[in-house]
């Protein structure tokens, strides 16, 4: 008890205690560019079209539009994935699927530092 008594005379005699809180205010401004414009350019092309069975082959073609190279870019489509890279600044590379789902979509998963982009698109056949 006594040395409950002196530590309670030893906090409120070593000046002031208290909380301090701050609140940041933190906004971003996003825009919605045409995928060309954007961090990775990406186009598809598709041929032999089976109008029966809804399928055609599939080229992906991606583009780093950064300053700086991208390791590995993940495509998938139809349940299959290929992987790129590296890509570097300014560099193109495609992969190629055979016989894909028209109703599918296209995933483009990369990473550059800590940021991971995911980009989703249909597939667009003809």
């Amino acid at each position: 008890m006594l040395l409950l008594a002196l530590a309670l005379v030893v906090i409120t005699a070593s000046g002031t205690h208290g909380v301090t809180s701050i609140a940041l205010d933190r906004h971003a401004n996003v825009d919605i560019v045409d995928q060309n414009a954007g961090l990775l350019a990406v186009s598809q092309t598709t041929t032999g079209y089976n109008a029966t069975t809804n399928r055609a082959d599939l080229t992906v073609d991606v583009t780093n539009q950064l300053t700086v190279q991208i390791d590995q870019i993940h495509i998938s489509a139809d349940g299959t994935t290929r992987t790129t890279g590296p890509v570097v600044s300014g560099a193109s590379d495609s992969v190629s699927f055979t016989g894909v789902d028209c109703d599918q979509a296209i995933l483009i998963e990369y990473g550059v530092g800590s940021v991971e982009q995911r980009i989703e698109t249909d597939i667009r056949c003809q």
